[in-house]
């Protein structure tokens, strides 16, 4: 039987599949895919579940290097409120990174853990004018579907002033999560369905179970 690791790891590759043929046939994530300031995770804390912090934890203690541990001890020692893993505009723990964080901006879905059936708009200075929108508002359309594609999740998309563009529709995948996960506590911690970057630092920091020294000895940067 499968694990909830490998469920969400083939998930997450078929996902990238899909993304790249999103790139190809739609110019307006252009500067998306070109981001040069990390902007998203510089403005935004996203949720993370339980099975995803802990393949991060394993991927900082395996393979991230010395001096990015180091920098990641600055970031959680003063508490940042940005992402803390997030170095010199980049994220370090990209090929780890939560399932949040892959689906922003390019996606919908009718699940009720997404937002279900809602378009969030990016609110980066890219793509504000295109939007219509101002920097950190976080504005969220009900779209139209315009079209879709058969052999894929692709779907064209309208929302205000006829703006049309094609986005990914991750409802299929928010449902197979869902389903992956235990039954008994969603796997997740503190009883809650996901907790923000540093809702998860915090909780480890502060909990009676997992002191601030453990928390750093659980990443390797004690």
């Amino acid at each position: 039987m499968e694990t909830l690791d490998e469920i969400t790891r083939e998930i997450y590759a078929r996902f990238e599949e899909d993304v790249r043929r999103l790139h190809a046939i739609e110019p307006l994530w252009q500067p998306c895919t070109n981001c040069s300031d990390g902007y998203c995770c510089k403005n935004e804390t996203v949720p993370v579940m339980q099975h995803e912090w802990e393949r991060i934890v394993k991927f900082v203690r395996s393979e991230m290097p010395e001096n990015q541990k180091r920098r990641l001890q600055t970031n959680v020692d003063r508490g940042r409120p940005k992402c803390p893993f997030l170095m010199r505009e980049r994220c370090s723990v990209y090929p780890v990174r939560a399932w949040t964080c892959r689906i922003y901006p390019y996606t919908i879905s009718q699940h009720r853990a997404n937002h279900p059936g809602k378009f969030i708009a990016p609110f980066c200075p890219a793509y504000a004018q295109v939007f219509g929108s101002k920097e950190h508002d976080l504005a969220a359309y009900q779209p139209e579907i315009v079209q879709k594609l058969t052999d894929c999740p692709l779907v064209e998309i309208r929302i205000k002033d006829n703006l049309k563009f094609w986005v990914i529709d991750i409802s299929f995948y928010a449902a197979e999560i869902w389903a992956a996960l235990p039954r008994n506590d969603k796997g997740v911690m503190d009883g809650d369905d996901m907790h923000n970057w540093m809702g998860v630092v915090k909780y480890l920091r502060d909990s009676r179970r997992i002191d601030h020294s453990r928390f750093l000895n659980l990443l390797g940067l004690d």
